[in-house]
């Protein structure tokens, strides 16, 4: 990768980009997207305060979002442009914070890009008395010629929205890995388009659901969703509906929800829920308002009706055994209930049945903003 750095303390954006510090450095992330082309990664360094969003500097990205990931069009193939936050050296994981201070945009808009990753990015504070593209991360795919294909977030946090992230229209193979979604007044994840894919993440305090399918299709593995949907209006923690949606979910916790579990909602929605545990949600664990829903070797307990959906064997209804709910770690531990495999590195209990990967370890949900936020504008 050619490498390029942003450092709002000491950076400007007369600088060439090139190396850290000052006189190298340059100053917002926007002036990095814009100069930087297909296998160049932009290390954003974490100093201290909040990275605001500063109206000002829009400069030509109009009034549609913070910060304008929508350059590069058709990237060769094999490479990606990075956006990586780090602390004191490139690598180390270091997370910032993209504030866009209670603005009504979202923090940021992914358009006519392929390619593209965010790593050890918070996305945070848009205002709330919004639209529902108003989400901290909006991904739109503008059709065709202009394909959104092939973005990647990794150990990014999206919160204090009204959606966490909203994948609008067609865009092609977007993936969430080692993310979490929480505080947020709608929806975590909230798919109204396109393939997603979510893969050991976490959905926690969403006012509606945590990972929504809209329509089209998408997978949810190895991820945890609790404490979403209202007391009120309902909605679950897993959740297809509205249009045509098919999703795999497989390996998942669904646990404490409001609601309820995992629910389709659309005549020509379908969920298959493999060695998915479902506990203690407000209504039922699993509804079947509409569509599909099935599920093989999943584990439904304490819910508050009985389970509506089709059983294709292996499914109990004994109590899991978490590795330690009282600091939220929803993870099983040493299961011979439906985890009937050999226990892990971390003495976490394999499926049985169809999946035999080991479950991730130990995810605990991040309760305040990780890491050191920087300051200035995009």
């Amino acid at each position: 990768m050619a490498e390029h750095y942003v450092d709002h303390a000491v950076g400007n954006d007369g600088n060439a980009g090139h190396a850290e510090g000052a006189g190298n450095a340059w100053k917002t992330v926007q002036k990095a997207v814009d100069n930087t082309v297909a296998g160049d990664r932009i290390n954003i360094k974490a100093v201290g305060g909040d990275y605001v969003w500063d109206e000002i500097d829009q400069e030509d990205h109009g009034a549609n979002q913070c910060l304008a990931i929508d350059t590069g069009g058709d990237l060769a193939a094999g490479t990606w442009k990075v956006l990586e936050g780090y602390t004191t050296t490139i690598g180390d994981g270091g997370m910032v914070v993209f504030d866009a201070n209670n603005d009504t945009k979202p923090m940021t808009r992914i358009s006519n890009v392929k390619n593209v990753c965010c790593r050890n990015i918070t996305f945070s504070n848009v205002s709330h008395n919004a639209p529902g593209t108003n989400s901290a991360v909006y991904i739109l795919d503008n059709g065709p010629g202009v394909f959104v294909k092939n973005i990647l977030f990794i150990n990014c946090v999206f919160t204090d929205s009204r959606h966490g992230v909203n994948s609008s229209t067609e865009p092609r193979g977007i993936y969430f890995i080692d993310c979490v979604f929480h505080d947020v007044e709608a929806t975590g994840m909230l798919i109204t388009g396109g393939s997603v894919f979510i893969y050991n993440c976490v959905a926690y305090n969403c006012g509606s659901q945590g990972f929504r399918f809209a329509r089209n299709v998408g997978a949810c593995i190895n991820s945890i969703a609790y404490n979403c949907g209202s007391l009120f209006a309902g909605d679950a923690g897993i959740i297809a509906d509205t249009g045509e949606a098919y999703v795999l979910a497989v390996g998942d916790t669904v646990y404490s929800q409001n609601s309820v579990g995992i629910k389709t909602n659309n005549a020509a929605s379908v969920i298959l829920a493999i060695n998915a545990i479902v506990s203690d949600s407000g209504s039922e664990n699993f509804i079947q308002s509409a569509g599909t829903l099935s599920g093989l070797y999943t584990c439904s307990y304490n819910g508050g009706a009985a389970d509506d959906f089709t059983l294709w064997g292996g499914n109990v209804t004994d109590n899991p055994r978490f590795g330690n709910p009282g600091s939220d770690d929803f993870t099983p531990y040493n299961s011979d209930i439906i985890y009937g495999g050999m226990a892990d590195v971390y003495d976490v209990a394999q499926p049985m049945g169809a999946i035999h990967a080991g479950r991730r370890y130990s995810p605990h949900p991040q309760e305040t903003l990780p890491g050191a936020p920087i300051t200035g504008s995009f």
